[in-house]
């Protein structure tokens, strides 16, 4: 049962209610052996060297988003939103890079083996969202403090033994 019209009620909610709610969508990433990290050929003002980033957003990634974005509108109408703000960020700098430097069993595939050691050097250790091989659909946050209190036991385990 419909009490107010859609233009009444929003104009009541927004005399009432001074509140707005922001609903985050994220869909895993699909590898696109294109998107890359790579050295640039500039400098920054204190002269460090800047990276170029090689960025596309594939066809089947931004049919995930539209369909989130409709199954966001349709839960915020069910929740008795009135009005509502979309926007995507296909710029690639809203994203969280993953794969840069992808965990691998050998260097053909990947930059790092299972204990996060770059393939061919004996002391060099990444451990950053890079070594997740493709962007999954959460956040990454928890699984690099995973990765790291691994690596930190290695590490220890190894300066033990040294």
């Amino acid at each position: 049962m419909r009490l107010f019209s859609t233009g009444l009620k929003d104009r009541l909610s927004r005399a009432m209610f001074h509140s707005y709610l922001t609903l985050g969508l994220f869909c895993a990433g699909d590898p696109v052996p294109g998107n890359r990290v790579r050295p640039g050929d500039t400098l920054d003002a204190w002269g460090v060297p800047q990276v170029d980033i090689d960025f596309a957003i594939p066809g089947r990634a931004h049919q995930q988003m539209d369909a989130m974005m409709d199954w966001g509108r349709k839960v915020l109408r069910r929740a008795s939103a009135t009005l509502y703000h979309t926007t995507r960020d296909n710029s690639g700098t809203g994203i969280h890079y993953a794969g840069t430097t992808a965990m691998s069993s050998g260097a053909h595939a990947g930059v790092v083996d299972a204990d996060l050691k770059a393939h061919g050097l004996d002391n060099l250790y990444v451990c950053d969202g890079g070594v997740v091989p493709v962007l999954p659909d959460k956040h990454l946050t928890l699984t690099i403090m995973a990765l790291a209190h691994r690596l930190g036991g290695h590490l220890a385990q190894r300066l033990r033994a040294a």
